[in-house]
């Protein structure tokens, strides 16, 4: 076994299969896997049952790992993680040094002379089946270890590309949203960064940016506060205004028609909502947790194309599922069937020809799905975990420009990588 493969299977032992981080408190199930505590015991209080293998569990029947505590404990010293507990939600932090209410540089000494969004049709680029990317990426946004400085990330988690390949990242770590120009060395924070908190003028860890290029606006899903959020770009903008509030948002996604997607792992569902309504429409899932075609195990990142497929990361099924539009249950479109190591999927992407692109988060590396679901290829990454050029740690967000270049968020690394096409 050589040494890439022996780091890549430690990192899957060493890290829990619900919230994808190094454990700080171990404890064996009765289903034979480990888990962090705090994450198994939320799922079982919810759920009853092991998110594996879909057995029974009880609370009191879980055991401490000294063993496994302590080897996660020395691996940390390589890769810094913590799971802390913040209300309803399992969060992960890179650095036990930065507050988590750490505020960037003074957010109105900047001048919000933002790029003004073009509106018009949403379009995506059309990538040949056979393209390539340099496998050696540019740090195009962030790169300096995990911090609240405007240089810097503190896990950046989805990401969207606006017009003059400007980018928006939601900075977990950071409670902000900051856009970034590719040329620049500092980013601008355009929402949140004033700590974690519940107030319009806050945000508390969010997970997933969108651009709603009609009203020059970003959409973004506030996962510790359980709430979708507008917020304007125009100058001077201090606050947002919630467009939906009290749902457990996992992932989101914005179609032609201006419609709403959220995936939602409490209830196994995705809902479409109309821009400004609150009643929602069930569009994937919601028949409770399980492997049938109609459910789901943790739904997290969504993509939805032209036609109002939604693609779902199925995140503890290790596949990606397709809804085509009014359908009753999905199909597998990406799979660990035939494949050494299991999917996690999370960051997804589909082209205008209907090549899935798909961020694989524990194994470190991007893959593209042709026709197949069991016949994935790895297009970026898989070179272990690693701070270098072709290297990734714990990938979660991916992006595409209008020529086909590549974005990941590189969540561990703090950076935003850029893999050009051929």
């Amino acid at each position: 076994m050589d040494s890439k493969t022996k780091a890549n299977e430690d990192l899957e032992t060493l890290t829990c299969p619900i919230t994808l981080q190094f454990f700080r408190d171990p404890v064996i199930a009765a289903d034979g896997h480990a888990y962090e505590r705090v994450a198994i015991v939320k799922w079982i209080e919810k759920h009853g049952t092991s998110p594996m293998t879909r057995e029974p569990l009880n609370i009191a029947d879980l055991i401490s790992d000294g063993y496994l505590k302590h080897l996660a404990s020395q691996r940390r010293t390589s890769t810094v993680s913590q799971i802390t507990q913040d209300n309803s939600c399992v969060i992960p932090v890179i650095s036990e040094n930065v507050s988590e209410h750490s505020y960037p540089a003074d957010l109105m000494a900047y001048n919000r002379n933002l790029t003004r969004l073009k509106k018009g049709t949403r379009s995506n680029p059309t990538i040949p089946t056979d393209a390539r990317w340099v496998q050696n990426a540019v740090t195009v946004a962030g790169g300096i270890p995990g911090g609240s400085g405007t240089d810097q990330f503190l896990w950046p988690y989805g990401l969207t590309i606006g017009d003059n390949q400007t980018i928006f990242v939601a900075d977990y770590g950071n409670h902000r949203i900051v856009q970034w120009n590719i040329d620049n060395s500092f980013g601008l924070v355009v929402a949140g960064g004033r700590g974690a908190g519940n107030q319009l003028n806050q945000l508390n860890h969010p997970i997933v940016v969108l651009i709603d290029k009609d009203t020059s606006s970003l959409i973004i899903c506030d996962y510790g506060n359980r709430r979708v959020l507008q917020w304007s770009l125009q100058s001077g903008t201090t606050q947002g205004e919630i467009l939906l509030d009290g749902i457990f948002c996992s992932g989101l996604a914005i179609d032609q028609q201006r419609n709403i997607y959220v995936s939602s792992p409490e209830t196994f569902e995705v809902t479409r909502y109309q821009m400004g309504s609150t009643n929602g429409t069930v569009v994937a899932g919601g028949y409770g947790a399980g492997v049938g075609l109609n459910q789901f195990s943790w739904p997290t990142y969504l993509f939805v194309d032209l036609n109002q497929n939604v693609y779902v990361s199925d995140m503890l099924n290790n596949r990606v599922m397709k809804w085509s539009k009014g359908a009753q249950e999905g199909i597998i479109v990406a799979s660990s069937s035939a494949m050494k190591k299991k999917l996690t999927p999370r960051g997804l992407f589909v082209d205008t020809s209907g090549t899935l692109y798909v961020v694989d988060a524990g194994n470190q590396r991007v893959l593209r799905w042709l026709d197949e679901p069991d016949q994935g290829t790895v297009i970026a990454g898989g070179n272990g975990v690693g701070l270098q050029k072709n290297q990734l740690n714990s990938p979660i967000g991916l992006a595409f420009d209008q020529q086909g270049n590549m974005y990941v968020a590189d969540s561990f690394n703090c950076r935003i990588q850029q893999f050009s096409i051929e």
